[in-house]
């Protein structure tokens, strides 16, 4: 019966392994016809709330601190993309079911646009709404998805941390799936929410040599899963709402999974890495890369998330919002090449007072001493860091000089404390000599996204 499974969940004595094996176990049985799969109706976004949503002032299972190495393995085993919780996700979606999903839980600008009658993306156009009771009505994959990304959106709450026997043995958590640099020996810096979000980038869109994955045949399942985790991590905020002086502080959560998203992409694209491009498969994969980066999905969203967190720095804010991990996403999508580790045959530098940009330069090419090539090889070398850089900068130019200065006025006249003023001084360093020749060459002193445009002689 669903309320024994139920009764299970939230059983608190059982670890969240063995609420994890139980649940595999049940979905196991209804993928072989062995129990009765109208259960499925309630006990689907039952789960999906305790693992993801704070409930009974808990957090979900995903963001608790409380969790053993067993637990975080099984649970991941649980959600990855190859488990049951994917199998039973498109058993329901071919059963076409649909679950309720209200207003309340979308992030502000789309709640705004759909109370107006105007979908944010086409994505929400294909959900059967109900304006009466402001309720969205998704699919079984689109709840999961929505689930997903809104956790991110939430403020953890306080859990007192209590010590769990650790269990050695290894868990096969991606059933088979192997992912790249993720979570198979736990990663300490990330918690198990970016570890998740890390294997879902790897698996819709992979940065490996290759064909480019599918999801067991189901074309555009990758977009849809990107429309829905930008729409949560960037789209709390919006100019029109901010005209309003209605302004939702996003959280570290979906700031710093916001970051992991666009640090996926970029990965894969190497002449962002000063590389040549491969060709063949996967440079199809990395020119769809680079497609998804610089389109709607992901360039206006973060360009106005900026512009509308910049905006609202005051002395009334300051307090609260999370401004470092703001400005240390600002500066990931900026400075792609500073990013991204040292290619291993290249020369190292000991020129460590160099500018960053003069640095990477340094450090990609070294100083040009090995042979009688060097001085040409040099210049094709400077030519190709160049023509990298300066192209990104033009096709990005609103992200430079006119959020430097709405940055610069709004945190050093509204933020007199000495850590906004530390943050401050990061970014000028970021904006060095190199940088901002960069900029003066790639975007012409006529256009609105200048350097000259955008700042008056004296600070040019």
């Amino acid at each position: 019966m669903s309320d024994q499974i139920e009764i299970v969940l939230l059983d608190d004595s059982r670890s969240i392994a063995y609420r994890c094996k139980r649940i595999q176990k049940f979905f196991k049985e209804m993928l072989e016809g062995r129990r009765d799969k109208q259960l499925l109706k309630s006990f689907f976004p039952f789960l999906l709330k305790i693992i993801f949503i704070n409930t009974n002032n808990k957090n979900g299972w995903i963001f608790s601190n409380k969790m053993s190495s067993e637990d975080e393995e099984e649970l991941l085993s649980l959600l990855s993309p190859l488990g049951y919780m994917f199998q039973i996700m498109l058993h329901l979606s071919v059963r076409e079911e649909r679950f309720p999903w209200p207003f309340q839980y979308l992030p502000a600008y789309t709640r705004h646009l759909l109370s107006n009658g105007y979908p944010s993306m086409d994505f929400y156009q294909n959900i059967p709404s109900d304006m009466h009771y402001l309720t969205l009505h998704p699919n079984s994959i689109q709840l999961y998805m929505f689930y997903f990304a809104h956790g991110a959106t939430l403020e953890p709450k306080v859990e007192v941390q209590k010590k769990a026997p650790e269990k050695t043995g290894n868990s096969p958590w991606n059933m088979g799936f192997q992912v790249p640099n993720s979570a198979s020996s736990k990663n300490k810096q990330d918690n198990l929410y970016e570890r998740l979000l890390k294997i879902y980038l790897d698996y819709f869109f992979p940065v490996l040599d290759g064909e480019k994955n599918t999801f067991h045949g189901n074309d555009g399942l990758d977009i849809v899963f990107l429309e829905t985790i930008q729409d949560y991590y960037l789209n709390q905020n919006c100019f029109e709402l901010l005209e309003n002086e209605l302004y939702v502080e996003p959280t570290i959560q979906s700031i710093k999974a916001a970051s992991t998203v666009i640090k996926h992409l970029l990965s894969g694209i190497p002449w962002l890495r000063f590389q040549e491009p491969t060709y063949g498969n996967s440079y199809t994969q990395q020119t769809h890369l680079l497609t998804i980066l610089n389109s709607l999905y992901i360039k206006n969203p973060l360009y106005q998330f900026l512009y509308c967190a910049f905006s609202k720095l005051s002395g009334f804010i300051t307090l609260t919002i999370p401004l470092r991990e703001i400005v240390d996403l600002w500066i990931l999508y900026i400075v792609p090449w500073e990013n991204n580790e040292k290619p291993r045959s290249l020369p190292n530098t000991q020129n460590t007072q160099a500018s960053p940009l003069r640095h990477m330069h340094n450090l990609i090419y070294g100083a040009g001493n090995d042979g009688t090539n060097a001085e040409a090889k040099k210049g094709k070398s400077q030519a190709f860091f160049r023509e990298v850089v300066e192209e990104y900068i033009a096709h990005n130019g609103h992200f430079f000089c006119p959020l430097l200065k709405l940055f610069i006025v709004r945190a050093t006249v509204h933020c007199q404390t000495e850590n906004y003023l530390s943050i401050v001084k990061n970014v000028l360093n970021v904006f060095d000599e190199e940088l901002v020749g960069c900029i003066r060459r790639a975007i012409p002193r006529n256009e609105k996204y200048s350097w000259e445009q955008c700042f008056d002689d004296e600070c040019a």
